[in-house]
């Protein structure tokens, strides 16, 4: 492969993780504070069941967009699932009773 062709695959394959990892792992708050420490987890009383994740890379303009599909099973009467406070856009949510 040519040097260039090799940077490109490692840069995009490299992107996919890192950007993965930041999606599906939940990064603690600072505080310190025990009771806070806790609030970026899903509520014990949801269960997610699959994650789908699709990237769409343009290297040309240097972006990126995504799509992450969570899919979640509540196990007790719920009215509330607080997501990732960095969620730009919440397109549908589905509701099986």
């Amino acid at each position: 492969m040519e040097p260039i062709r090799v940077a490109v695959v490692l840069f995009v394959a490299l992107a996919a993780f890192f950007i993965t990892v930041w999606v599906i792992i939940p990064w603690p708050k600072t505080s310190l504070d025990p009771d806070e420490s806790q609030d970026f987890r899903l509520p014990r009383n949801v269960a997610p069941k699959r994650y789908m994740i699709d990237f769409d890379f343009s290297m040309e303009a240097l972006e990126y967009n995504g799509t992450v599909v969570i899919e979640c099973q509540a196990l007790d009467t719920t009215s509330q699932i607080t997501l990732h406070e960095n969620v730009t856009m919440i397109q549908w949510v589905k509701t099986i009773l």
